[in-house]
């Protein structure tokens, strides 16, 4: 299955089904666009199945990050993620840029950053694979790729309801149901509805922020002509709406703009405010209401096909699938009741993609091959507003500017992989792809028509300036696996990713070149003691060229290809059932991630620190106890920490743009029958109430955002 932390899961699947025989080496992955079995696959993968994203009450990608170690960040907001994994981060761009991170569910390709933060509706499976994938995944896999796949149509009647509710007037409902036609045509309906207060208070007008409200729907049929053919159709909608987290002004710059303390420059502009970077307080001008306001939404659809034909030991797969988002998105840049830089965004995209690949599998011989094009359009329009009086460069108390960008992305690429099986203990496995992307990116900034220049958006850019540039890349693959006995094995992967260059939508700039990521890994896994014991080590370095990274210069970011970075590091897991009713794991990461050269200003040289969001150490410590209560009952206890050493936002690796080391603890009590009909659960999220940043942002980096407090509830479940 791949190498450490793999068996995160493990706990909890085991503890669903009270046996150890769904342990790892029987969980079932496609990795490597096969099934195969998790002990046989070459990769790091953590591999998450439904009883856990259950009971950890998972909703979204970013949700993993404290159960998956070297997996970190955050998401602002539902559409602003942030995800890193094993140092690997994607700066945000703009539409004109791609993520580090590939998205798949049941195979269709989410392609843009700000639309995957994927609601993990009714979900079977979902597999974090780690490091570069582009060999058999393509585009926008240099950190790794997260693969879901949703839950199937059953054969008969059946279903769950799920309804929790808990403090900051949390509520959700879920539920879903099977319904079959007949043997060869499937159908279920799925839903969630999920909302959440905010915990942050604006003293301005005692309005609350981070709040969500969010409503998705699925709908999948399973449809089987013949032994043959097996076809998997999927729409889905979902809609959010929300308000960001505040942002919380340390007013350090307009401190030393005034000649004062911060403490001196929160009294004067904000005297409700404290400057306890954690407290749940803060001040905005921002109104949450019109059309300038803060916000947070997102609505999108889907709908797609996968359609396999098999015979014998050939397979032909297809998936087809087509996707439309918009988001509106508005911030208070600064976080004070200054009006010294609010933000508002508009984005539009859809995106068609497909995807054909034909496998074969012999006794010893195993390839798959294919082809895969994506199809995208883009349309953004950016607003900045501030008072230029504060600027002293006009009188308006309400100045705007504008950036209106669109892009038209289309990409393509031919792979193959083959393994072969040189003896019933050693294979090998090679593989590569070719990609080709072509952009064609237009950029349209006005100049503000009363004082004839802009402060924000400059150079101004009107009438549009229209361009398109076209990047490729070869990315090979090379594995090899050694089983030690036949739950135990070895293996050694090199591999390489790429992520196209683009241009930058936050400012006038030519094109930027495509990265490189090329990655060693070498891991060793296996079970033991009929699967009761479970251990997964895997050891890693990499090294980037031409890194794409965001400058400062002259008031405005710049993308520019100015760094290389380098990462060791190694990942451990133990997953141990000492019993058929106890359940533990224990996992740890350590990353060295740096940048080995990197200028971003004459004076500005950030070449040795660490990378962004790349803490040395990581781990967590977990497990469950299922208790007999009597013949029929029982009480099931599940309990989880998180540990992560001290990590930088940004990197200038800067004291106020970091978060010291920090535990945090999720607990869960539940009761019902033994056969899982029903249960009650009490749950706690960050149990001990630990306070820790998510995020060091703003205007000139002066702010900060912390992370929601302790969550508590009740939740019962229904199975029917």
């Amino acid at each position: 299955m791949g190498a450490a932390v793999v068996a995160l899961i493990t706990p909890f699947t085991i503890a669903a089904a009270e046996t150890a025989s769904t342990a790892l080496s029987e969980v079932v992955v496609t990795a490597q666009k096969r099934e195969q079995r998790a002990l046989e696959v070459p990769i790091s993968i953590d591999s998450f199945g439904t009883d856990f994203v259950e009971q950890a009450r998972i909703a979204r990608i970013d949700d993993f990050i404290k159960f998956s170690p070297g997996m970190t960040g955050y998401t602002y907001g539902v559409s602003n993620p942030r995800l890193v994994i094993r140092g690997v981060l994607g700066t945000d761009f703009g539409i004109g840029g791609d993520a580090t991170l590939g998205v798949y569910v049941d195979d269709f390709f989410i392609g843009r950053q700000s639309a995957s933060v994927t609601q993990l509706l009714d979900v079977r499976q979902v597999d974090v694979l780690k490091g570069p994938q582009g060999a058999l995944f393509g585009r926008n896999s240099t950190a790794g790729v997260v693969s879901i796949a949703t839950q199937r149509p059953g054969n008969e009647l059946a279903g769950y309801v799920s309804v929790a509710a808990g403090n900051l007037d949390y509520r959700e409902i879920n539920a879903a149901v099977d319904l079959p036609a007949s043997e060869r045509a499937k159908f279920r309906i799925a839903a969630r509805k999920r909302q959440r207060d905010g915990f942050m208070t604006n003293v301005v007008d005692g309005s609350k922020f981070d709040e969500s409200d969010n409503l998705t729907g699925r709908v999948s049929a399973l449809l089987e002509p013949n032994e043959a053919w097996e076809i998997l159709a999927v729409a889905e909608v979902g809609q959010t709406e929300g308000v960001p987290p505040g942002l919380k002004s340390s007013y350090r710059i307009l401190g030393d703009l005034l000649g004062v303390t911060p403490e001196v420059a929160s009294g004067l502009f904000s005297p409700n405010t404290d400057l306890d970077p954690f407290s749940d307080s803060f001040s905005s001008d921002l109104p949450r209401t019109g059309d300038s306001r803060w916000v947070d939404d997102q609505d999108y659809w889907h709908t797609y096909a996968r359609a396999v034909w098999r015979r014998e030991s050939w397979s032909v797969t297809s998936i087809t699938g087509y996707r439309s988002y918009d988001l509106d998105f508005g911030n208070d840049e600064d976080g004070t009741p200054l009006l010294l830089l609010h933000t508002f965004q508009a984005e539009e995209g859809r995106q068609f993609s497909q995807e054909f690949r034909v496998n074969y599998d012999a006794d010893r011989l195993h390839a798959v091959g294919g082809v895969s094009y994506l199809d995208e359009r883009v349309d953004v329009l950016g607003r900045a507003q501030y008072d230029e009086t504060l600027y002293l460069v006009g009188t308006r108390p309400l100045a705007e500017e504008r950036a209106i960008a669109d892009t038209d992305n289309t990409g393509w690429g031919v792979f193959g992989d083959v393994t072969y099986e040189f003896t019933d203990r050693l294979s090998g496995s090679v593989g590569v792809r070719y990609s080709r992307d072509e952009k064609t990116f237009s950029q349209r900034i006005p100049t503000d028509p009363v004082r004839g220049f802009n402060l924000v958006f400059f150079p101004t850019v009107d009438p549009a300036f229209r361009r398109s540039d076209t990047w490729s890349s070869t990315q090979p693959r090379v594995a090899l696996r050694f089983m030690l006995t036949p739950e135990w094995m070895t293996y050694v992967t090199a591999t390489k990713g790429y992520r196209s260059g683009g241009y930058n939508s936050f400012a006038f700039q030519p094109a930027f070149a495509a990265e490189t990521i090329e990655n060693l890994e070498l891991g060793v896994k296996g079970a033991a003691f009929d699967n009761r014991l479970i251990l997964q080590f895997a050891a890693y370095t990499y090294a980037y060229d031409d890194l794409q990274v965001l400058i400062p210069q002259g008031g405005a970011f710049i993308v520019r290809n100015a760094a290389e970075a380098s990462g060791l590091g190694a990942e451990l897991s133990l997953t141990a059932q000492p019993h058929d009713t106890l359940n533990l794991y224990a996992t740890l990461s350590s990353v060295d991630a740096e940048y080995d050269n990197f200028v971003a200003a004459p004076g500005d040289d950030r070449s040795g620190n660490r990378l962004a969001r790349s803490p040395r150490f990581s781990g967590s410590l977990g497990g469950d106890w299922s208790v007999p209560l009597g013949a029929r009952m029982k009480s099931v206890i599940r309990a989880s920490y998180f540990y992560t050493s001290k990590q930088y936002f940004e990197s200038r690796n800067t004291e106020f743009a970091s978060q010291d080391a920090y535990g945090r603890l999720d607990a869960s009590v539940s009761f019902g029958p033994a056969d899982d009909r029903w249960s009650v659960a009490l749950f706690g999220d960050n149990v001990t109430d630990e306070r820790y940043l998510l995020n060091a942002p703003g205007l000139f980096g002066d702010a900060w955002i912390p992370a929601p407090p302790r969550q508590y509830g009740v939740r019962a479940d229904f199975r029917f």
